[in-house]
C-alpha cells in the first residue's frame, strides 16, 4: 500500500492534482515538494497531525479535512473507556473469565456527581461533554482558544478553568488534544502527579503514552485507558529511563 511506503508515494504523486490520505500516511515537506501538479490534500478524519501544513501552505497546496466524519464515534469510545474506567468493566471480566468471583473488588466508582475534566473543546470535547452531563457529571474544561463565553460552553454548562486547577478538581480526565510541539509539552510528569491520587485519565490522542504510563506505574495511581495500540511493552524501569532521557 502507498500509504506505507513513503518511497512509492513520491514516485507516483508527481502528476497528481490532489491527494486523499486518512491518519497512516504521513504527508512530509518532501512528498509535497514531490507533487509538482499538487493543488490540494485531503484529510479523511480528524487533526492534521499526519501533515505537514506549513510545507503544504509554502507550496500553495490547500489542506481540507473533514472534522465531523467521525466525531461521534470517537466521543461514544471515550464514553466507553470512562465507563470502563469507573466499573472496571474489563479486569471483571478477565477474573469472571478465569474461574473467579471478586465482586466486592470490582465494585468501582459511579460516574453521577463525579467531575469529568476536559482537556480540547473542540467538536469531540464537546460532545464528550454532552454525554458526560447526560451521566450526571460536572464539567470542568481547559482550551486556551475557546472562550468562557462561547456557545458551546455555556451548553455543557462548564466551568473554564486552567489545566493546574482541572488536574486537582478532576475526578476523570479526557484528553482531547492534535499531536504538535505544544500539545505534547502540556501534560508533563509534574501535571500528572498533581492529579487527584483517586483520579482517572483517559485519553484518545498521541500525547506523550510513555510519561501517562509512567506516572500512573510509578506514582500508583487509579488507572487509565487509552485507544491507542502500542507495540512497546515496557516495565516502570524502562519507562523511567525513557521518560529521563527526555527530560520530562
Amino acid at each position: 500500500d502507498l500509504c506505507l511506503a513513503p518511497e512509492k508515494l513520491i514516485t507516483a504523486i508527481g502528476p497528481c492534482r490532489g491527494l486523499i490520505v486518512r491518519n497512516q500516511t504521513r504527508v512530509t515537506a518532501s512528498l509535497i515538494q514531490a507533487g509538482t501538479a499538487l493543488r490540494v490534500i485531503g484529510r479523511a478524519g480528524v487533526g492534521l497531525d499526519n501533515i505537514d501544513v506549513h510545507a503544504a501552505s509554502e507550496a500553495g497546496v490547500v489542506v481540507v479535512y473533514t472534522p465531523d466524519q467521525n466525531a461521534i464515534s470517537v466521543a461514544e469510545m471515550t464514553l466507553a473507556l470512562l465507563l470502563n474506567l469507573g466499573r472496571r468493566i474489563c479486569p471483571a471480566d478477565g477474573s469472571t473469565k478465569s474461574g473467579q468471583w471478586q465482586r466486592h473488588h470490582f465494585a468501582g466508582v459511579e460516574l453521577y456527581g463525579k467531575t469529568l475534566g476536559v482537556i480540547g473543546l473542540g467538536r469531540i470535547g464537546f460532545l464528550v461533554g454532552m454525554r458526560a452531563r447526560a451521566l450526571g457529571m460536572d464539567i470542568v474544561a481547559h482550551d486556551p482558544w475557546i472562550s468562557p463565553d462561547a456557545a458551546t460552553v455555556c451548553e455543557l454548562r462548564a466551568r473554564m478553568v486552567t489545566l493546574d486547577k482541572l488536574a486537582q478538581v478532576a475526578d476523570f480526565v479526557s484528553c482531547h488534544l492534535p499531536a504538535t510541539e505544544q500539545t505534547e509539552s502540556c501534560i508533563d510528569y509534574q501535571w500528572l502527579s498533581g492529579m487527584k491520587p483517586s483520579a482517572y485519565y483517559s485519553r484518545v490522542v498521541d500525547v506523550c503514552e510513555e510519561l501517562v504510563k509512567f506516572t500512573f506505574m510509578v506514582r500508583g495511581r487509579s488507572a487509565y485507558l487509552t485507544d491507542r495500540y502500542s507495540e512497546r511493552v515496557e516495565s516502570a524501569e524502562a519507562l523511567s529511563e525513557r521518560v529521563n532521557q527526555r527530560g520530562l
